[in-house]
């Protein structure tokens, strides 16, 4: 489209800075999408459904388990520096 065929009101920018290419602009951050979709889709082709559910547990315990760490040793951290 030529500038002069633009309407009043309008641009010919890219708001979403990418290329005309679909989805945000952080490329890094579509990169990361993009491979955490191929890790599924490979787990989907291997894994039963029932194994799969087992493995989104398995997730969940070890992030509880490291959320659970974090608080404790922070506490411990303000007991020390208060004594």
């Amino acid at each position: 489209m030529r500038p002069d065929e633009i309407p009043d009101g309008f641009s010919a920018a890219d708001p979403t800075n990418n290329g005309g290419a679909g989805g945000g602009g952080d490329p890094q951050e579509a990169k990361n999408q993009e491979k955490e979709g191929q890790r599924k889709a490979i787990l989907d082709q291997a894994l039963t459904p029932e194994a799969f559910a087992r493995l989104g547990t398995i997730k969940v315990r070890a992030l509880l388990q490291i959320h659970t760490f974090a608080v404790l040793s922070a506490s411990k951290a303000k007991v020390v520096q208060n004594q």
